[in-house]
């Protein structure tokens, strides 16, 4: 407590109308008050909203052995932020307004997200495993070239990861699907002939189909070279995948 020295504070008397004049002033500066506290101004509470809508949020990019659930889940409320997740997930649902353009715009701007929060083995990865998968023998070249270019694929997918080695079976249906239609009747055999698809048999299976069609090409006259292109001679025909 501060000490006044002894002097006391003067002490003011009001009459009872002052008292109430004072009180009606006091309730009403109060009354002033609490309005200006409580009414909001939207104005710049939109403002403030907008500019916190648009601001740009970093993820951490995934790089295989973080937690995939939780890093799709941001990525999706990243592109729904920007208001272009509904091109991926339901790009039918897109409005009317926009042109074949826009739309193909913001796809492009959606799978750009993903990719730039995607770590680069990751992304390495990925295209190692669309490359295999895609692969289709080249009838120009010889057979023994396919699939030197096949093993080269497999093998630098293995090395990409120690969990992205393919399966046995599962490189033999890769190869088999890959095949020209002029071994069409050797895929039909290997597939509905087996229980199960083992690589070193699809692919001495092969081979000796390919020395058959050589030797039918030099009985018919045709020049036997060593690295003899695969000819498809069902070229109109659509491939049978397995």
């Amino acid at each position: 407590m501060v000490d006044l020295g002894g002097i006391s504070p003067p002490v003011e008397e009001f009459s009872n109308s002052e008292d109430s004049s004072r009180e009606e002033v006091s309730f009403s500066e109060i009354a002033s008050t609490q309005a200006e506290v409580t009414v909001p101004n939207f104005g710049n509470f939109n403002n403030s909203f907008n500019s916190l809508y648009n601001m740009k949020f970093e993820i951490n990019k995934y790089d295989g052995t973080g937690d995939f659930g939780i890093w799709r889940r941001k990525v999706k409320a990243l592109l729904s932020q920007q208001k272009i997740l509904r091109a991926i997930e339901s790009p039918d649902k897109l409005p009317d307004s926009l042109t074949l353009e826009q739309k193909d715009d913001m796809l492009e701007m959606a799978l750009g997200t993903i990719i730039l929060n995607l770590s680069d083995n990751v992304l390495r990865e990925i295209y190692l495993k669309e490359r295999l998968f895609s692969f289709k023998m080249d009838p120009s070249k010889g057979l023994g070239q396919n699939l030197d270019e096949f093993k080269k694929m497999t093998t630098e997918l293995a090395n990409a990861g120690e969990n992205e080695k393919l399966s046995d079976e599962n490189e033999a249906i890769i190869l088999l699907n890959s095949l020209p239609n002029s071994f069409k009747d050797v895929k039909a055999a290997i597939k509905y002939g087996r229980s199960s698809l083992i690589l070193e048999e699809c692919l001495s299976t092969l081979k000796s189909k390919d020395l058959e069609l050589k030797i039918e090409r030099k009985d018919g006259g045709q020049v036997l070279v060593q690295q003899d292109p695969i000819v498809d001679q069902e070229a109109t025909c659509s491939d049978v995948d397995i």
